[in-house]
């Protein structure tokens, strides 16, 4: 195994920006150790909410790594040697190579798709469970990422090549004032490796029903925008409304729990939190406080 580090220097920053390498050509797993050197005297603080992790495969492709432990400890440093460490690293595996995974959905007369990142499963292909869609073990999340991109429905995922998975994950889907039955078709490629695709197509039926009561929900996720698999705990938010008369009211003060997101739901008749969401208001979603080792966003995010 070989460790290679490269960098430059930004003047309009003051930071020194690195990249290390880490290769094997036999596979290898356990700990990586990068050391650092500076003049005696120099002062330097290592800023942990920089760094990153990507297993990068032979065809240069790259899929985002989580669930691993950095040790630096103390971040600051006065020269001289400085030593950091990370542990919990997949293994590494001669010759790797990762394929892109594209799902793309379309839900025709349909009012709206909600994707739920929470929902996203992936598990080795078990030929003996039938019963079970051939769900085998849960692959863990640090060994394949994705992205999805809101507006064209468009799932990315990264996954590892000749590698037989079964993938999971949930839609909701809002029917509307559909009177009569629609399809929704998702469509799915493969890039890189041999390469194949493929296209599903689901019919529903229009039905109606009746309730004396029904439930509201609101869920809110944080995620790395590398790979929406990596959901982020502690993150803070403030909820605003806006009206002409009243202009921008405190809604509520927000953050994601252990799982990464915000929960909000409530049955009719009652309030989510003390306020409720109402029709022809304008709300802002704005973050004050990041995850740890994570920047603020931006920009707020507004909705109606």
């Amino acid at each position: 195994m070989s460790v290679t580090k490269s960098g430059v220097y930004n003047k309009e920053d003051g930071r020194l920006h690195y990249t290390v390498t880490v290769s094997t050509t036999h596979g290898t797993g356990g700990a990586v150790t990068v050391t650092d050197r500076f003049a005696d005297g120099t002062h330097a603080e290592y800023d942990s909410g920089s760094f990153n992790v990507v297993k990068v495969g032979a065809d240069g492709s790259t899929t985002a790594v989580s669930g691993y432990q950095l040790d630096i400890g103390p971040s600051d440093w006065g020269g001289g040697n400085k030593q950091f460490t990370i542990t919990g690293l997949p293994e590494l595996q001669a010759g790797e190579k990762y394929i892109a995974l594209t799902d793309k959905l379309d839900y025709g007369a349909a009012a709206g798709a909600e994707f739920l990142p929470s929902s996203v499963k992936l598990y080795n292909y078990d030929e003996s469970n039938p019963d079970g869609h051939y769900c085998g073990e849960e692959v863990n999340h640090s060994l394949y990422s994705y992205t999805y991109d809101e507006e064209q429905h468009v799932l990315t995922f990264s996954l590892l090549d000749q590698t037989a998975y079964v993938l999971v994950y949930d839609y909701v889907i809002d029917s509307g004032s559909a009177a009569e039955d629609f399809k929704i078709t998702n469509e799915v490629h493969l890039q890189g490796g041999d390469g194949s695709g493929g296209k599903n197509e689901i019919e529903f039926s229009n039905t109606s029903s009746s309730a004396t009561a029904t439930k509201r929900s609101l869920t809110i996720y944080k995620v790395d925008a590398t790979n929406y698999g990596k959901l982020l705990p502690g993150a803070e938010f403030t909820l605003k409304s806006y009206t002409k008369e009243a202009g921008w009211q405190l809604c509520a003060t927000l953050t994601t729990n252990s799982e990464g997101k915000i929960v909000l739901d409530r049955a009719d008749g009652t309030q989510f939190y003390d306020f409720n969401f109402e029709d022809g208001v304008l709300y802002e979603l704005e973050e004050t406080t990041p995850p740890p080792g994570y920047t603020v966003l931006d920009a707020p995010h507004y909705f109606v």
